[in-house]
């Protein structure tokens, strides 16, 4: 194939250099066919020698291949000091791209600058049409995907709507002017970015729309391109769409096909390195996820379709003659109107016994299949690599049965990468679903209070010890709380009572925000809260009960 006769070809080129009999080639092209070919050890190669080249500063595509290329690889703290290297030796020649900063998960740095170039756009251009400028769709495309990352899912949803309907009324002069092949790769990037946002508001109908978009099929490059993640490919949408349409058979098959195309990628980067192939067997973990979310809804909707199973059944069912035969003994001393009156009673009373006892069971069944498979994944997902990407993209798929309180323990250690990786807003959009009762904007800074400097955790032991309290938030036997104190919700939006989760949720999502300001430079406010929470938790000796 064209692929690996480009590939022998790369590793011609690199044995020649290695014997000091360098073959006269563009170290550009030689970067950019590694790059198309998946190569990216050879790329990072060729894009360090242009960098470094004393005759001519590196060029935009340079910088990006270094930047994207060194992420590829897992080399992080290298596209770091690519990026700090521009800004102090280039910066009056080369203008910070914001897509440098979405791959290195800067999106909230990203989102300014986008905004900026839009602002400006918009102030110089009042009266032009904003879909003739190539530079303004890609700044609204990228203040799309920094609203996506972000957790911003309203913004977003409301972004991609207006943006599809732009596109899809752009007038064929126009997009003969900018080629099928960028309209077709904005819409595909819309659909995909609008689904998700319309998948997690639980907004179906938008979803549909989404997915059920018209691409451009005479470039076949784009609407048939594939992505080893999921979440970057419409069928990973359309699947979803249809479990939740119960169409199970259309599900199955496009997981099936999707499988069939990730099988392919994988034997091709697990030739190169295990870890580049990392995600794509992430990526069939999620499809085998799929496939028993489709099994669990089907059992569920057999169990639901059956009042209870046959052998329950039948055991109330021989009750419940046993009981009619002994009441017929009881009423033959009764009048013909009364017995059957009194009959009558009887079978509904029996029956609606048994429709309850069924119910109870069946309830009883569909609770065990779902805590099984949420223990099947939270095992699975111990293994997961520990990036935010990965965990958002599980995670989501795992609504699809269970609520994210449901799966607390999974939801909380995503939260803890955010916060980890200094992700705050995605960590605060992500506490909110959670109800955590987060209202104040987050400090830029940090306190001046004579404990900032110590750690949380530290401060935490500090004072529990001064509250002579037990430390139910984050030991393994937690002591279930006999009250929750209204204080928690103090300065806060309060919850609805009836939309609040259990005593221990609570303290557990509370903890994580009090983490959460803390480390975005809250720290008084964490301080104050964790007071007023913890002074609000019953007493305990703890050292008569030693004594004891």
């Amino acid at each position: 194939t064209p692929h690996n006769i480009v590939c022998s070809l790369l590793n011609l080129v690199r044995f020649m250099d290695m014997q000091d009999k360098r073959l006269p080639l563009d170290v550009k092209l030689l970067a950019k066919r590694s790059n198309d070919s998946n190569m990216y050890a050879k790329c990072l190669r060729y894009r360090e020698i242009e960098f470094f080249s004393k005759n001519l500063s590196p060029s935009i595509e340079c910088i990006e291949d270094l930047i994207v290329v060194s992420n590829e690889l897992g080399l992080r703290d290298r596209a770091m000091g690519v990026l700090q290297n521009v800004i102090s030796d280039y910066s009056h020649l080369i203008d910070i791209q914001p897509v440098w900063l979405e791959k290195l998960n800067l999106w909230e740095e990203a989102k300014e600058i986008y905004q900026t170039h839009i602002t400006n756009w918009n102030t110089n251009n009042s009266n032009g049409n904003p879909c003739e400028n190539k530079d303004w769709m890609t700044d609204e495309l990228g203040l799309l995907r920094c609203s996506s990352a972000l957790s911003e899912l309203d913004v977003a949803l409301t972004h991609a709507n207006r943006l599809k309907d732009q596109v899809k009324n752009m007038d064929t002069l126009l997009v003969n002017k900018l080629s099928s092949n960028a309209t077709s790769s904005w819409m595909l990037e819309i659909q995909r970015i609008g689904g998700h946002a319309a998948w997690m508001l639980g907004k179906w109908d938008n979803l549909e729309n989404f997915v059920e978009l018209p691409i451009n099929d005479t470039n076949t490059t784009i609407s048939k391109s594939f992505s080893v993640r999921l979440d970057r490919n419409v069928d990973f949408y359309k699947t979803i769409l249809s479990i939740h349409k119960q169409d199970y058979s259309s599900a199955m098959s496009i997981i099936s096909e999707t499988r069939n195309k990730l099988s392919n990628e994988i034997s091709s980067l697990v030739s190169e390195s295990y870890p580049r192939a990392y995600r794509a067997m992430v990526s069939m973990q999620i499809l085998s996820e799929l496939e028993e979310i489709i099994e669990y809804k089907e059992s569920v909707a057999n169990i639901n379709s059956s009042s209870m199973p046959v052998d329950i059944e039948s055991n109330h069912i021989a009750s419940f003659n046993s009981s009619n035969s002994l009441a017929g003994t009881e009423t033959n001393h009764m009048s013909p109107n009364k017995r059957n009156s009194w009959n009558n009673n009887e079978d509904t009373a029996n029956w609606n016994s048994i429709n309850s006892s069924g119910s109870n069971i069946t309830r009883d069944i569909l609770r065990a299949k779902k805590q099984n498979l949420l223990k099947k994944w939270r095992s699975r997902l111990k293994w997961a690599p520990k990036e935010i990407s990965v965990f958002r993209q599980i995670l989501s798929v795992h609504t699809l049965v269970a609520e994210p309180l449901e799966d607390l323990d999974s939801w909380l250690e995503l939260v803890t990468l955010c916060r980890k990786e200094g992700m705050f807003t995605l960590c605060e959009n992500v506490l909110k679903r959670l109800g955590a009762p987060i209202i104040i904007p987050r400090s830029s800074t940090a306190t001046t209070d004579s404990k900032s400097n110590q750690p949380i955790n530290d401060v935490v032991n500090d004072i529990l010890k001064s509250n002579n309290t037990i430390d139910i938030l984050t030991s393994d036997e937690n002591v279930p709380l006999e009250q929750t104190s209204e204080k928690v919700y103090s300065n806060s939006v309060p919850i609805p009572l009836g939309q609040r989760p259990s005593n221990m949720t609570t303290s557990r999502v509370l903890f994580s925000t009090m983490k959460y300001w803390w480390s975005s430079g809250d720290r008084q406010k964490a301080l104050n809260e964790l007071n007023v929470f913890i002074k609000s938790l019953p007493k305990f000796d703890i050292q008569s009960n030693i004594t004891s």
